[in-house]
């Protein structure tokens, strides 16, 4: 299939590439099916949504800006998710950059969980406000409340 962009002009994939989110991106409800784009020699990547070739978010992993971010998925994420390994999870945040890079932030209050296997995702919002949402991603990593 091909996927006309504004951001990468036309992007060829096939359905086994999609992730399909079951409830949106929150404000973007209506958004259900992504295709997670690399980017070669970077840690981004990008989120480019199937139907709105506009649409598309800056992602990373976390871990390689914040080696001890860390979290516990609750049961019914996991049921809902269909994870049955944990090799089959991968976790990304939405960088948001401004001006410069440099200034750059993620959002590490709530990730964006992705089932590899089953092609399945969700933004979890992580419920005791540990992280934050607009951590600055070339900063030391400020813990919200109950880290140490």
């Amino acid at each position: 299939m091909e996927l006309q962009t504004t951001r990468f002009g036309v992007i060829n994939y096939s359905e086994d590439d999609l992730y399909y989110f079951e409830n949106g991106i929150p404000g973007f409800k209506d958004e259900k099916s992504y295709l997670l784009i690399t980017v070669e020699e970077s840690p981004f990547m990008y989120l480019q949504s199937t139907t709105t070739e506009a649409m598309s978010f800056i992602v990373a992993s976390p871990f390689d800006f914040f080696r001890q971010y860390e979290f516990t998925l609750s049961a019914n994420i996991q049921e809902e998710l269909k994870l049955a390994d944990e090799t089959d999870v991968k976790i990304v945040n939405i960088v948001n950059v401004r001006d410069e890079l440099s200034s750059a932030t993620i959002n590490l209050g709530a990730p964006i969980v992705l089932n590899t296997r089953e092609r399945l995702a969700m933004q979890y919002i992580l419920a005791d406000g540990q992280y934050a949402i607009h951590q600055p991603l070339f900063g030391e990593l400020v813990m919200k409340k109950g880290g140490q």
